[in-house]
């Protein structure tokens, strides 16, 4: 078993690998009826990232009735912002509802970004209990939002199908929009190193809507933020490896190559000849044509 673990790190180092680790994309969920109970107990979303105990549990669910070779830390793209003084809550069926983030005197009233850990600290500690309780052959992910998805939330409020309103605001005030990328990029630098301290041994950064920019804004907004963290996180954490995950954007995943991360999340449609040999990539399975289920459980849905 400890052979698989040893699999997972070299695939994070672009080593051969055979067989290649597996694990999923939330594979900690609603479909697993041991995490609707523990979601019950919990009482809502927020509540159950911010319970070490139970946060922890839900993690460790899909580990147990799979043996998954890697774990990923049940949490949540937008934890950042609560740490930082914004109202968050998620609502069921509709997902996240934030107080936006539109003027100045509205990123006057965000905390400094070496203030958030009050708040995140219950994440710190489901960390510190994953890396205690997994096997010793599961690999341990870490991860947060890229910083241009995050400021999508906190300037519009809430998911939109096209970010318009960030967009908005960076072509009207982008000076603003700047400081709150900027902002959002120390904080995720610290939250991500605070999880490697903790114990994760990898860890991921998200773009969901990397894909909604283009141009020279997708160089300035999505590809160097993630530089100026996995630099961050290299310097500071020199042997942990470093995924980026920019959703929507396959036409473009080799602009992400000089951004120095160990591994990079690829779509079905994107042909492995345009990545670099010191990459890994993670493939993801074609959505809408699903394998079938051997296991009969409901397939996942969105965690919260």
């Amino acid at each position: 078993m400890a052979e698989q673990k040893k699999n997972s790190s070299a695939h994070w180092q672009a080593k051969p690998c055979p067989p290649p680790p597996i694990w999923m994309m939330r594979q900690a969920g609603r479909y697993l009826p041991e995490y609707r109970a523990t979601r019950a107990e919990a009482g809502d979303f927020l509540s159950l990232c911010y319970n070490p105990d139970l946060a922890a549990e839900v993690t460790l669910q899909p580990i147990r009735r799979f043996g998954f070779d890697a774990a990923i830390l049940f949490a949540d793209i937008l934890l950042i912002p609560p740490g930082a003084r914004r109202r968050s809550v998620f609502v069921t069926g509709e997902g996240p509802r934030l107080s936006t983030i539109t003027t100045q005197s509205d990123f006057d009233a965000l905390k400094p970004a070496s203030d958030i850990h009050d708040t995140l600290a219950p994440i710190y500690e489901t960390v510190k209990i994953l890396a205690r309780e997994l096997p010793a052959e599961t690999a341990f992910i870490g991860f947060a939002g890229a910083p241009w998805t995050v400021a999508t939330y906190m300037i519009a409020g809430r998911g939109t199908p096209d970010q318009g309103p960030a967009h908005a605001l960076k072509a009207e005030n982008r000076a603003l929009f700047e400081a709150l990328l900027a902002r959002i990029t120390e904080a995720t630098i610290d939250y991500l190193s605070c999880q490697i301290d903790a114990g994760a041994e990898c860890v991921k950064l998200f773009d969901s809507w990397a894909g909604s920019l283009s141009g020279d804004d997708f160089a300035k907004y999505a590809l160097e933020p993630t530089r100026e963290i996995i630099s961050a996180l290299k310097a500071r954490h020199p042997g942990i490896p470093r995924h980026r995950l920019p959703a929507r954007s396959q036409g473009r995943l080799y602009r992400f190559r000089p951004c120095h991360g160990r591994g990079l999340r690829r779509a079905r449609q994107f042909h492995l000849t345009r990545m670099g040999r010191r990459e890994c990539p993670e493939r993801r399975l074609r959505p809408r044509q699903p394998r079938p289920n051997p296991y009969g459980h409901r397939r996942p849905g969105p965690d919260q």
